[in-house]
């Protein structure tokens, strides 16, 4: 293959991303959506797949404090699902609560956001927004994991958005929108039963004075109303998968 039929690709690729996709294929709808479920409720398989909700919890602090106007400095992963996000700015106000607040809703609220805009027909466009989104956090990764896990995402969704079919696009990312929010939950109820003070909303309390517990409820607030968006938005195509496999 040339470098020319390899660019010409290329280009047609993204032109096809910017086109509304068909409708989801209900059927692999479903079985995306079992396997987001499988994933979170199944101790070896959450152990595999928790890193990306790190990812996009530690994303969510980054890019929040990147628009209150910090500078985003690195982040880590690490495997035991804690992370760390470092930006520079002052150490107290409005911009360093933004950004500390940020973190445990954006799992919930970027997964009904995939299902949201992918199954409006816009899968393969969120797919090369995801990729460059990983990208650009790749050259801030600060530690080897770090690293190999964005590597393994960025191939994924690369190798998803290149090769992948207007159907299966939808399915995977629909499933990757039930998994950060089922896993936001899952997330947030561990740092709940944690008297970790360090965590997101113990640091909270001290830049706020506001209790860790409100901070808490808020995330729920957020999260449950992420859930009941995703309900909403599912709850017909996979409805429409159960009938057709009911004799």
């Amino acid at each position: 293959m040339t470098w020319q039929r390899i660019w010409s690709g290329l280009v047609g690729r993204l032109r096809a991303s910017a086109v509304p996709e068909g409708p989801a294929d209900t059927g692999w709808l479903a079985i995306a959506c079992l396997a987001a479920l499988a994933c979170v409720a199944v101790p070896v398989l959450w152990r595999a797949t928790r890193s990306l909700v790190t990812v996009v919890h530690e994303t969510g602090h980054a890019l929040v404090g990147v628009a209150c106007g910090r500078r985003f400095v690195g982040f880590r992963v690490n495997t035991d699902m804690s992370g760390e996000t470092v930006t520079a700015g002052r150490e107290r106000g409005l911009a360093r609560i933004a950004t500390t607040a940020a973190g445990y809703p954006m799992p919930a609220l970027v997964g009904a956001g995939l299902v949201y805009v992918g199954l409006h027909g816009y899968a393969s466009l969120l797919l090369l927004v995801s990729w460059l989104i990983l990208a650009a956090l790749a050259v801030r990764a600060r530690s080897a994991y770090t690293v190999l896990t964005l590597a393994l995402l960025l191939g994924a969704v690369g190798a998803l958005w290149w090769a992948g079919g207007d159907g299966l696009n939808t399915a995977v990312v629909a499933g990757a929108g039930v998994f950060l929010v089922l896993g936001g939950w899952r997330g947030w109820l561990a740092v709940l039963r944690s008297p970790d003070p360090r965590q997101d909303p113990g640091t909270l309390a001290g830049l706020t004075h506001i209790p860790r517990a409100l901070w808490n409820a808020l995330f729920a607030l957020v999260m449950a109303a992420s859930s009941w968006l995703l309900v909403r938005l599912l709850g017909a195509p996979l409805g429409a998968a159960a009938q057709a496999v009911m004799p």
